[in-house]
Protein backbone atom coordinates (compact mmCIF):
# COMPACT_ATOMS: atom_id res chain seq x y z
CA UNK A 1 0.00 0.00 0.00
CA UNK A 2 1.17 3.40 -0.85
CA UNK A 3 0.85 4.58 2.62
CA UNK A 4 2.98 2.45 3.95
CA UNK A 5 5.95 3.87 2.19
CA UNK A 6 8.78 5.51 3.69
CA UNK A 7 10.83 8.28 2.72
CA UNK A 8 13.97 8.18 4.89
CA UNK A 9 14.61 5.39 7.63
CA UNK A 10 17.74 5.54 10.15
CA UNK A 11 18.88 2.95 12.84
CA UNK A 12 21.22 3.43 16.11
CA UNK A 13 22.45 0.71 18.08
CA UNK A 14 23.78 0.99 21.44
CA UNK A 15 26.07 -0.90 23.32
CA UNK A 16 23.42 -2.73 25.54
CA UNK A 17 22.11 -4.23 22.58
CA UNK A 18 19.19 -1.38 22.23
CA UNK A 19 17.98 -0.89 18.69
CA UNK A 20 16.53 2.38 17.73
CA UNK A 21 14.65 2.89 14.28
CA UNK A 22 13.66 6.29 13.24
CA UNK A 23 11.10 6.06 10.09
CA UNK A 24 9.95 9.53 7.97
CA UNK A 25 6.92 8.12 6.19
CA UNK A 26 6.26 8.97 2.85
CA UNK A 27 2.90 10.27 3.51
CA UNK A 28 1.62 12.72 6.24
CA UNK A 29 -1.85 11.39 8.57
CA UNK A 30 -2.88 14.72 7.27
CA UNK A 31 -2.20 13.89 3.37
CA UNK A 32 -3.87 10.84 3.74
CA UNK A 33 -7.12 12.27 4.89
CA UNK A 34 -7.05 14.61 2.12
CA UNK A 35 -6.37 12.21 -0.51
CA UNK A 36 -8.64 9.29 1.06
CA UNK A 37 -11.44 11.93 0.92
CA UNK A 38 -10.77 12.81 -2.62
CA UNK A 39 -10.46 9.39 -3.77
CA UNK A 40 -13.17 8.47 -2.40
CA UNK A 41 -14.97 11.22 -4.39
CA UNK A 42 -13.28 10.64 -7.47
CA UNK A 43 -14.36 7.08 -6.75
CA UNK A 44 -17.84 7.38 -6.56
CA UNK A 45 -18.34 9.58 -9.12
CA UNK A 46 -16.49 7.03 -12.10
CA UNK A 47 -17.00 3.84 -10.54
CA UNK A 48 -20.28 1.82 -11.94
CA UNK A 49 -20.36 -1.60 -10.48
CA UNK A 50 -22.14 -2.97 -13.31
CA UNK A 51 -18.91 -2.40 -15.42
CA UNK A 52 -15.63 -4.82 -15.83
CA UNK A 53 -12.88 -4.29 -13.83
CA UNK A 54 -11.09 -2.90 -17.00
CA UNK A 55 -13.60 -0.74 -17.91
CA UNK A 56 -13.80 1.26 -14.38
CA UNK A 57 -9.54 0.81 -14.72
CA UNK A 58 -9.64 2.79 -18.05
CA UNK A 59 -11.82 5.26 -16.33
CA UNK A 60 -9.90 5.34 -13.04
CA UNK A 61 -6.57 5.89 -15.90
CA UNK A 62 -8.31 8.28 -18.07
CA UNK A 63 -9.02 10.47 -15.07
CA UNK A 64 -5.50 10.78 -13.74
CA UNK A 65 -3.70 11.52 -17.20
CA UNK A 66 -6.37 14.04 -17.86
CA UNK A 67 -5.77 15.73 -15.12
CA UNK A 68 -2.43 15.40 -14.56
CA UNK A 69 0.83 16.70 -16.28
CA UNK A 70 4.27 14.94 -16.15
CA UNK A 71 6.46 16.81 -13.87
CA UNK A 72 9.50 16.65 -16.45
CA UNK A 73 11.00 19.18 -13.86
CA UNK A 74 11.69 17.18 -11.60
CA UNK A 75 12.52 14.30 -13.58
CA UNK A 76 15.03 16.26 -15.59
CA UNK A 77 16.25 18.75 -13.39
CA UNK A 78 15.74 18.03 -10.31
CA UNK A 79 13.24 20.71 -9.30
CA UNK A 80 10.92 20.06 -6.97
CA UNK A 81 7.80 22.43 -7.32
CA UNK A 82 5.18 19.77 -6.81
CA UNK A 83 4.59 16.53 -4.86
CA UNK A 84 4.99 14.58 -7.91
CA UNK A 85 6.22 11.21 -6.75
CA UNK A 86 3.22 10.80 -4.38
CA UNK A 87 -0.25 10.72 -4.99
CA UNK A 88 -0.98 14.41 -3.56
CA UNK A 89 0.63 15.85 -6.49
CA UNK A 90 -1.75 14.45 -9.40
CA UNK A 91 -4.58 14.78 -7.48
CA UNK A 92 -4.00 18.26 -5.74
CA UNK A 93 -1.61 19.96 -7.84
CA UNK A 94 -2.25 18.42 -10.84
CA UNK A 95 1.74 16.94 -11.12
CA UNK A 96 3.01 13.02 -11.02
CA UNK A 97 6.38 11.21 -12.30
CA UNK A 98 6.08 7.87 -11.94
CA UNK A 99 5.79 7.42 -8.44
CA UNK A 100 2.80 10.22 -8.17
CA UNK A 101 1.11 8.24 -10.84
CA UNK A 102 1.32 4.87 -9.59
CA UNK A 103 0.47 5.91 -6.28
CA UNK A 104 -2.80 7.20 -6.95
CA UNK A 105 -3.60 4.20 -9.25
CA UNK A 106 -2.93 1.88 -6.62
CA UNK A 107 -5.35 3.71 -4.20
CA UNK A 108 -8.05 2.68 -6.49
CA UNK A 109 -7.08 -0.72 -7.40
CA UNK A 110 -7.23 -1.55 -3.90
CA UNK A 111 -10.68 0.79 -3.66
CA UNK A 112 -12.08 -2.03 -6.46
CA UNK A 113 -10.73 -4.74 -4.00
CA UNK A 114 -8.40 -5.64 -7.00
CA UNK A 115 -4.80 -7.53 -6.19
CA UNK A 116 -2.75 -5.43 -7.51
CA UNK A 117 0.97 -4.28 -6.96
CA UNK A 118 3.42 -1.77 -7.68
CA UNK A 119 6.31 -3.10 -9.43
CA UNK A 120 9.61 -1.54 -9.45
CA UNK A 121 12.86 -1.30 -11.47
CA UNK A 122 16.08 0.99 -10.82
CA UNK A 123 14.54 3.23 -12.76
CA UNK A 124 11.14 3.72 -12.77
CA UNK A 125 7.70 2.42 -11.34
CA UNK A 126 4.27 0.73 -12.31
CA UNK A 127 1.40 -1.08 -11.49
CA UNK A 128 0.45 -4.49 -12.13
CA UNK A 129 -3.43 -5.63 -11.56
CA UNK A 130 -5.20 -9.44 -11.74
CA UNK A 131 -8.07 -9.53 -13.23
CA UNK A 132 -9.85 -13.13 -14.14
CA UNK A 133 -6.34 -14.88 -12.67
CA UNK A 134 -4.07 -13.33 -14.93
CA UNK A 135 -1.93 -10.35 -14.49
CA UNK A 136 -1.88 -7.00 -16.27
CA UNK A 137 0.57 -3.90 -16.12
CA UNK A 138 -0.46 -0.92 -16.26
CA UNK A 139 1.83 2.09 -16.90
CA UNK A 140 0.33 5.49 -16.59
CA UNK A 141 3.74 7.41 -16.56
CA UNK A 142 4.22 5.63 -20.56
CA UNK A 143 0.51 6.33 -21.30
CA UNK A 144 0.64 10.07 -20.60
CA UNK A 145 4.20 10.66 -22.76
CA UNK A 146 6.00 14.12 -23.28
CA UNK A 147 4.95 15.03 -27.00
CA UNK A 148 7.57 17.28 -28.95
CA UNK A 149 4.96 20.21 -29.44
CA UNK A 150 4.21 20.02 -25.94
CA UNK A 151 0.45 18.97 -25.96
CA UNK A 152 -1.18 16.53 -23.78
CA UNK A 153 -2.39 13.20 -25.16
CA UNK A 154 -4.10 10.15 -24.35
CA UNK A 155 -2.54 6.14 -24.71
CA UNK A 156 -3.12 3.07 -23.99
CA UNK A 157 -0.38 1.66 -24.80
CA UNK A 158 0.54 0.93 -21.72
CA UNK A 159 -2.88 -0.07 -20.29
CA UNK A 160 -3.56 -3.70 -18.80
CA UNK A 161 -1.48 -5.57 -21.30
CA UNK A 162 0.64 -8.71 -20.07
CA UNK A 163 4.69 -9.37 -19.31
CA UNK A 164 5.17 -10.35 -23.27
CA UNK A 165 3.66 -7.60 -24.84
CA UNK A 166 5.06 -5.28 -21.70
CA UNK A 167 8.69 -6.29 -22.85
CA UNK A 168 8.07 -6.70 -26.73
CA UNK A 169 7.80 -3.00 -26.61
CA UNK A 170 10.04 -1.52 -23.91
CA UNK A 171 12.66 -3.17 -21.83
CA UNK A 172 14.68 -0.66 -20.54
CA UNK A 173 12.94 1.05 -18.13
CA UNK A 174 10.44 -2.16 -17.40
CA UNK A 175 13.51 -4.61 -16.37
CA UNK A 176 11.78 -5.93 -12.87
CA UNK A 177 13.20 -8.62 -10.93
CA UNK A 178 11.29 -11.82 -11.88
CA UNK A 179 12.59 -13.42 -8.33
CA UNK A 180 10.52 -10.85 -6.36
CA UNK A 181 7.87 -10.49 -8.80
CA UNK A 182 7.25 -13.83 -9.91
CA UNK A 183 3.22 -13.56 -10.49
CA UNK A 184 4.26 -11.52 -13.89
CA UNK A 185 7.13 -13.40 -14.81
CA UNK A 186 7.21 -13.56 -18.95
CA UNK A 187 6.18 -16.99 -18.71
CA UNK A 188 2.15 -16.07 -17.35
Amino acid sequence: HPYNTFSHIETEFDNLGKVTIDITKTYSDHDIRLINNKVDEIYKELYNEKDTPQENIKRFHDYIINNTIYDSNRSDNNVVEYHSDIAYGPLFEGYAICGGYTDLMQLFLEKMNLKSYRVSSYLHIWNVVEIDDKWYHIDLTWDDPITPDGSNRLSHDYMLIDTKKLLDIEKTQHNFDEDVFIEIKEAN
